[in-house]
């Protein structure tokens, strides 16, 4: 059981992610801000984050370099799920560097598939 937070300013989508990773037997924080995520994240050890790129106020960009710029922070596990395709927003090699475990784009990937990579990143954190 790993503990993630999602980073998703789409209530709905929130929940359908929260939904169905609990079924698989993880503990889900939600956050609709990136205030709100840096505040799991100090509360809470947490494994791996789901986040959206395109978040009101601030991006998801931010919330990573925060991310990475703590060492107590550096494990976490990283998914971008996002409607921004990859290489739009960010190079592939500040996705390299900020350590982004893997780049969903939203409108070509299933809950199903979100779920399986999850569980892919975990089972690869354990061994």
């Amino acid at each position: 059981m790993a503990q993630i937070v999602v980073v998703e300013p789409d209530k709905l989508l929130a929940l359908i992610y929260k939904q169905a990773l609990e079924h698989a037997g993880h503990s889900v924080y939600l956050a609709a801000t990136i205030q709100r995520a840096v505040a799991i994240l100090d509360l809470k050890a947490i494994d791996m984050l789901i986040v959206e790129l395109q978040i009101a106020q601030h991006n998801g960009i931010e919330l990573l370099y925060e991310l990475r710029s703590y060492t107590d922070w550096n494990r976490v596990r990283i998914i971008i799920q996002s409607f921004v395709p990859e290489g739009r927003m960010m190079s592939s090699q500040t996705v390299q560097h900020l350590g982004v475990d893997s780049y969903l784009y939203k409108p070509k990937t299933s809950l199903f598939e979100l779920c399986m990579t999850v569980e892919s990143m975990l089972d690869r954190q354990t061994v």
